[in-house]
């Protein structure tokens, strides 16, 4: 059975690293057999809720988008995306994080 460890936290909150959990888990319940780390180069990647959408106003192709990717505050990018009319406020938006 594969667990993700983020689903156990929202299950059952706790604070115990991945490696500490497992421990627990294999002296307490049942035996871990590996841990295995989500891929690196997917960790910049975050799914947002797209709360607003605009025609962006130098283009005819571009869209204004305000995101909330649940830590408390919305950003705003002008990116390609499907006309409102065919798509819903509320859809989801998978978002890679530039910082720098």
């Amino acid at each position: 059975m594969n667990v993700s460890y983020e689903w156990l936290r929202a299950f059952v909150p706790f604070h115990e690293t991945p490696a500490k959990l497992r421990d627990l888990i294999t002296s307490r319940v049942a035996t871990v057999d590996e841990l295995v780390p989500l891929r690196a180069d997917l960790a910049p990647i975050v799914i947002a809720r797209v709360v607003e959408a605009a025609p962006h106003p130098d283009s005819d192709h571009l869209w204004v988008t305000r995101v909330d990717d649940g830590s408390g505050t919305t950003s705003c990018a002008a990116r390609p995306m499907c006309k409102p009319e065919n798509s819903t406020l509320s859809r989801r938006a998978a978002r890679r994080c530039l910082t720098g």
